[in-house]
């Protein structure tokens, strides 16, 4: 069944809590069932989440969700800003030994070879 706009938005609400702060996350049930079986099962198939209208999400990121929230509507999500990692510390001296060391290894197997 195709679904429209309209069917997401008529669609009864369905309360997701993220499982670090606890937070709701309030959608609609057609467009989140739309996604996946699973999810439809979840949202429409008789299990106890489907009766409240409300489940815990486990190891799921709420700023990761929110988008999958935003594709399971528009089809499409906002791509998250860049976060430049810091950059690593430099190695330490014995770090450095033994690289050279396994260099000059490498270079002598391969002058018998």
């Amino acid at each position: 069944m195709a679904t429209t706009f309209e069917s997401f938005i008529q669609s009864h609400q369905f309360t997701f809590f993220g499982s670090h702060d606890g937070k709701p996350i309030v959608v609609h049930a057609v467009p989140i069932a739309a996604t996946s079986q699973q999810l439809d099962a979840l949202v429409n198939g008789g299990m106890v989440e489907s009766e409240t209208r409300c489940a815990k999400i486990e190891d799921v990121e709420v700023e990761g969700f929110i988008r999958f929230c935003e594709y399971a509507y528009r089809g499409d999500y906002t791509v998250p800003m860049w976060e430049e990692l810091p950059p690593e510390p430099d190695s330490t001296f014995e770090d450095k030994k033994h690289n050279e060391f396994d260099l000059r290894l490498e270079t002598a197997c391969c002058s018998f070879a």
